[in-house]
């Protein structure tokens, strides 16, 4: 059964969080942004976005039924940011995308099965809540990375 309440409260959760995240990358030079933890397998701010956008993307291309995006998501962990303002234009352009699904899907059944682009299914509401706790997952990160990177800066 439709329900546009729960569409509403993940669409504010979700646009929150992107906005945070572009709080979070403004104000960053394009060497702090393509700047990588000394971890082993940490990710630069860049490809945090990125990946973050990328995926929010597609899981809400399930969730709502649209087609699957193309996309290369061991790429976007070797994503770089050529400038600064770059970056911050490819956040906004999957944003759009983003926006345009929930627009276009106000009232969603959460119970229909969808594919998830393998061979697994997920219902709908799963493939919505899934993609903002793991936008949120990566926002988290996001902080973290910005703060390491102000402090290996001396800032």
């Amino acid at each position: 059964m439709p329900d546009p309440a729960f569409v509403s409260a993940a669409r504010d959760i979700y646009s929150d969080s992107v906005s945070e995240m572009r709080r979070t990358l403004e104000g960053v030079t394009t060497a702090g942004l393509n700047w990588r933890p000394v971890a082993q397998d940490a990710n630069s701010l860049a490809a945090l976005a990125v990946h973050a956008m990328g995926a929010t993307h597609n899981w809400l291309c399930i969730a709502f039924g649209a087609t699957l995006p193309e996309r290369d998501r061991a790429s976007e962990f070797r994503a770089q940011a050529e400038t600064a303002d770059g970056l911050l234009a490819l956040v906004d352009e999957f944003a759009r995308r983003c926006d345009q699904l929930f627009d276009a899907n106000p009232d969603l059944d959460g119970s229909i099965l969808r594919a998830t682009g393998g061979e697994g299914q997920s219902t709908a509401a799963w493939a919505l809540f899934h993609a903002i706790e793991h936008l949120r997952e990566h926002l988290g990160q996001l902080y973290l990375t910005r703060q390491l990177w102000e402090q290996s800066a001396g800032r």
